[in-house]
């Protein structure tokens, strides 16, 4: 014969009234003695919802009581195995416990160190490096950020990417609102042309502002303008600054590029074209004397900047 039902005396069915919307079926089995299911096919006869859920989840109403109970388990010393009798005692995942404590304020998030200065300035200088590289260079010098924390801060905001000379490709999709594959698509194409050297090894591929000025002006149809940053003003600088240049088509060395600098801007001395092309002063001093001697430029003395 199999062991007789147990029937429901109505002192048990009062405490189940009373305590199972609040503490939930794991708490009433223990103390009633039955088990969970028995406990749980009572409570939806008369009709009661647990803000405790099966299984974990979250919870579906907000409890005092057991949000007193996890207050209390958070001060507690750590180790001190509060937060694992709370689980057993509720019926609830350690996920759930720690996301509600983060919620009610009885736990906070790890406190992260601000990125100091010196921190952003390696992050500026080393533009074409990748986020390992950034990393141990970084622990080189006495910091500890991880390669994650490197590429969150690249696209969180902390470098103004629009102040840079040197683009990445994530860089330019931003910028002008584009997929991120998009401009890959576009360096493989041979349309933008990112500067020699780089994507190589750990190094990035990166574009320059000269030649994303020419992109931008040879290639109209790929700048839809409601999509770029919320600021525009970057982009209006960035064509005021190479706009010149940018309308001539791409030189093939560095004499080519003086040349069409200097005859496309011919109010802008050997300094101001030395700083646009990006060209110590030395070498376009040199090389505009021999364009002069070769009769392509004019006679003319150039003041400096």
């Amino acid at each position: 014969m199999g062991t007789p039902r147990r029937i429901w005396t109505d002192p048990e069915v009062a405490f189940l009234r009373k305590n199972y919307p609040q503490k939930g079926g794991p708490w009433c089995a223990e103390r009633l003695a039955r088990p969970l299911v028995a406990i749980q096919d009572k409570a939806q006869l008369l009709g009661l919802r647990s803000a405790i859920p099966r299984g974990g989840k979250t919870l579906r109403v907000s409890s005092g009581l057991i949000d007193d109970a996890i207050r209390a388990a958070y001060q507690q010393p750590k180790g001190s195995g509060a937060i694992d009798k709370l689980v057993r005692q509720y019926g609830v995942s350690r996920t759930y416990v720690s996301r509600r404590a983060l919620k009610i304020g009885a736990r906070t998030l790890l406190n992260i160190t601000p990125w100091s200065e010196e921190e952003i300035e390696i992050l500026r200088q080393n533009a074409q490096a990748s986020n390992k590289h950034i990393s141990r260079l970084m622990a080189e010098r006495g910091y500890r950020r991880t390669p994650s924390a490197v590429k969150t801060a690249r696209s969180s905001g902390e470098i103004d990417r629009t102040e840079s000379e040197l683009h990445t490709t994530g860089d330019v999709a931003r910028l002008l609102g584009v997929c991120p594959a998009t401009p890959c698509g576009w360096v493989k194409r041979g349309l933008l042309i990112p500067e020699p050297g780089t994507g190589a090894g750990e190094a990035r591929v990166l574009i320059s502002d000269l030649e994303l000025a020419r992109f931008i002006v040879t290639n109209p149809a790929a700048i839809n303008l409601p999509k770029l940053e919320p600021s525009k003003e970057w982009f209006i600088d960035l064509l005021v600054r190479k706009g010149a240049l940018a309308l001539l088509s791409r030189p093939r060395s560095k004499r080519d590029a003086i040349l069409q600098a200097a005859l496309a801007n011919p109010e802008m001395s050997r300094r101001q074209i030395a700083e646009l092309l990006e060209m110590e002063p030395k070498i376009v001093t040199v090389v505009m004397s021999k364009l002069r001697s070769e009769g392509l430029l004019p006679d003319a003395k150039r003041e400096a900047a």
